[in-house]
């Protein structure tokens, strides 16, 4: 339940992240129980029988992911901590939150539970960090390593840290030189990924976007994520039924892809320019399957386009109709 849960807050982020959750065994209860007999003399003293773990590619996206969970209506956060490795330790890094889970959770609780609440403590890790942690136990599982020892654990450590370093201010260089295709591709798998849960190949959205790029004009490439996140924010409950409700039952692949939202975008906004430039580089049954899943669009009072339903909000400024 609670991994389900973790999995729509980091669609909602639009991070590309993992998810990783499992109540904790009865190996591992007793286990605790013995390491620490003067704080777990009993099952009532487990606040915390279940474990989750939210991986991010970037050390910049687990103060979002965390936030979203301070933020969720149904958790109550009972301790945040973040866990910083100090120089002369070889543990691991991760920031921690013990959570209290709502009843809204739906979650039915044994009878010898009594008063007590459900709690999951989620950790928020890095790749890199959790790649640490996920073998730190292995070597250095001796409290008295010998110098030799501890300093080749040390460049472990230190290896991951730096990966996360670099990572990170290559992601910054990158981002610097994106073109406009570059930031639309971008953008339109974050988006797909926000709505879908779903990772594809750049690659592939590359060549695809860059085929689609001439349906908009310069003013348009430059001004693109504007563009793209009011339109997800005005069609986004109709987009959520489209992409999600068993999309390959309608037996139209473009629906599973992220350039989709690119083409329901021009389709609504621009459907003359799109249509014009898809006569040349896709099959036009391809368009028309797309336009009839999508559903019509009409003009609104003020010009706008506005779709029969779906729609969070009507008289957009920027969805000026296009005659077909």
């Amino acid at each position: 339940m609670i991994a389900d849960e973790l999995r729509k807050i980091v669609q909602h982020t639009k991070i590309p992240a993992k998810v990783e959750a499992r109540a904790k065994t009865t190996g591992s209860v007793i286990g605790k129980a013995h390491r620490k007999p003067e704080v777990y003399s009993s099952l009532a003293a487990f606040d915390d029988l279940a474990g989750a773990r939210v991986l991010v590619p970037f050390e910049a996206d687990v103060v979002p992911v965390a936030q979203e969970l301070r933020d969720h209506p149904y958790v109550v956060v009972i301790r945040d901590e973040i866990k910083v490795r100090k120089p002369d330790e070889l543990s691991y890094q991760a920031r921690h939150l013990d959570l209290e889970l709502a009843p809204a959770f739906g979650l039915t609780l044994p009878e010898d539970f009594g008063n007590r609440t459900i709690r999951c403590e989620v950790q928020i890790q890095t790749f890199a960090q959790s790649l640490w942690a996920s073998i730190s136990h292995l070597v250095s599982y001796k409290r008295d390593l010998p110098d030799d020892v501890r300093s080749r654990i040390n460049r472990l450590v230190v290896l991951c840290e730096m990966f996360d370093d670099e990572a990170a201010e290559s992601r910054r260089l990158a981002f610097k030189s994106l073109d406009a295709l570059g930031l639309i591709v971008e953008e339109v798998q974050r988006y797909f990924f926000g709505i879908t849960g779903t990772v594809h190949d750049p690659e592939q959205a590359f060549a695809i976007v860059a085929r689609l790029l001439p349906a908009l004009d310069e003013t348009e490439q430059a001004m693109y994520p504007s563009l793209l996140e009011t339109f997800v924010d005005d069609y986004g409950d109709r987009l959520t039924m489209l992409l999600t409700d068993r999309p390959e039952a309608r037996e139209l692949p473009w629906l599973l892809r992220p350039e989709v939202i690119l083409i329901l975008e021009r389709l609504t906004r621009k459907r003359s320019r799109l249509a014009h430039l898809w006569a040349r580089e896709f099959p036009q049954a391809d368009l028309d399957a797309i336009e009839a899943a999508w559903g019509p669009i009409h003009s609104g009072p003020g010009g706008e386009a506005v779709p029969d339903a779906g729609r969070k909000a009507e008289g957009s400024a920027d969805e000026t109709a296009d005659p077909a």
